[in-house]
């Protein structure tokens, strides 16, 4: 819950009435803590083993799947810095989008692509700042990029400025989202770029007062929907002038409420991008579902990795081709000649040959092979991908009809 005046600010309530010394429902630390990681208080995960936390800092946070988000106090802990000495939050960052808002007085913002960081300070008076991710203290963790995120951020600072600065006035935390060229997800960032989101202060009883306009450094602002359009029909029409790397728009209230309304353009191509950094894993995924082309007309750039990947896909079709020719056909390869990783494969494979093509007057061919390596799990196919035993020199596959090419390792 929030109490709001008439800008874009607003206090919030449930820090207070969680932990205030007089009235709050858990006054001491680790009261707090059994309660927030119990399936009352939310299944809350906190990191309290970061070599980089300042003492007596931890994070706390909500996990996607273990997290009640039905609870209202839980959709604020998307990443808070509790300092677990006074009991008190320290850096709050936004809290998950959520369905419905309140009001008319609503705010439309462009709703830009990039990763967090939080900056936060332990009074208004220091200038000691300190960086943390949503897991992070240093913002530590890497994605997309090999980098750190601090050095992501770092490049994206301007030359000669302090980034103290990000803390407005008054304020002791910020959250800033960060663009960067190297970290692409599906808008690719010309040069670096930074956006306070919303900076914040905790007040000695627990409240956190909440800035969201006003931010010399904020996220573009929108007019907003005009003419009677719905906000689907409002981002349909961004969309088309914007293209399809544009995400789409963050509505708020001005009362904690956020609302996002993405592209559907953008959607379908965030969807091929998935939520992995592994190549190998995004290859396999599309080319089980036959849009590796398409994905390619977004990201180019990766045309030579997934040619790696599906030369190395191709040369699994042939080694596994070649062991049931050799083992069920020519019977050259006994089963203990049979990497353990081929066997179950093998079975499979026969299994087709005796049940369904044997009555047919067919044999398995290595087409039959292809499908059914392209029917496997994605991480059974990735496995084998990956795993394959190196043959022995007598194993290799033979180059006649039939066999397919050389064996090679990619």
């Amino acid at each position: 819950m929030a109490r709001a005046d008439n800008t874009m600010s607003y206090a919030l309530v449930d820090f207070h009435d969680l932990c205030d010394s007089l009235h709050g429902l858990f006054p001491e630390w680790s009261s707090l803590r059994t309660w927030l990681e119990s399936e009352e208080g939310g299944s809350l995960k906190i990191i309290d083993n970061d070599p980089c936390a300042p003492p007596n800092h931890v994070i706390i946070r909500y996990e996607k799947g273990v997290s009640n988000l039905e609870l209202s106090h839980v959709r604020w802990f998307r990443s808070v810095v509790w300092n677990t000495a006074t009991n008190r939050p320290v850096c709050v960052a936004p809290p998950k989008a959520r369905a419905s808002l309140y009001g008319n007085e609503l705010r439309y913002e462009e709703f830009l692509e990039g990763f967090m960081i939080n900056l936060y300070v332990t009074s208004e008076d220091s200038d000691e700042v300190i960086m943390v991710s949503r897991s992070n203290f240093n913002a530590t963790g890497t994605f997309y990029s090999p980098k750190q995120f601090n050095e992501l951020f770092r490049e994206a600072v301007p030359e000669g400025f302090n980034i103290r600065n990000y803390i407005p006035s008054g304020m002791t935390f910020v959250s800033l989202l960060v663009q960067h060229p190297e970290h692409r997800v599906v808008y690719q960032a010309a040069t670096p770029a930074i956006y306070q989101i919303h900076a914040g202060r905790v007040t000695s009883d627990g409240y956190v007062d909440i800035l969201e306009e006003h931010l010399p450094y904020g996220s573009p602002t929108l007019e907003g929907p005009t003419g009677g359009e719905s906000l689907v029909e409002y981002v349909a029409r961004l969309a088309v002038i914007r293209g399809w790397s544009w995400q789409g728009i963050v509505c708020k209230d001005g009362q904690s409420g956020r609302l996002r309304v993405r592209s559907a353009t953008y959607q379908m191509v965030r969807s091929m991008r998935g939520n992995t950094t592994r190549n190998d894993v995004r290859f396999v995924q599309l080319y089980q579902a036959n849009l590796v082309d398409t994905y390619l007309h977004y990201y180019p750039e990766e045309a030579p990795i997934f040619g790696i990947c599906k030369q190395r896909l191709r040369t699994t079709v042939k080694l596994l081709y070649d062991r049931y020719v050799r083992y069920h056909i020519t019977k050259t390869l006994t089963q203990d000649e049979v990497e353990y990783m081929w066997r179950p494969h093998l079975f499979h494979l026969h299994g087709k040959y005796l049940y369904t093509l044997r009555s047919k007057g067919q044999f398995i061919r290595e087409k039959d092979v292809w499908e059914y390596a392209l029917g496997l799990p994605w991480q059974q196919l990735l496995f084998i991908m990956n795993r394959r035993e190196t043959a022995p020199a007598h194993m290799a596959v033979a180059t006649g009809a039939g066999a397919g090419a050389t064996s090679t390792d990619a």
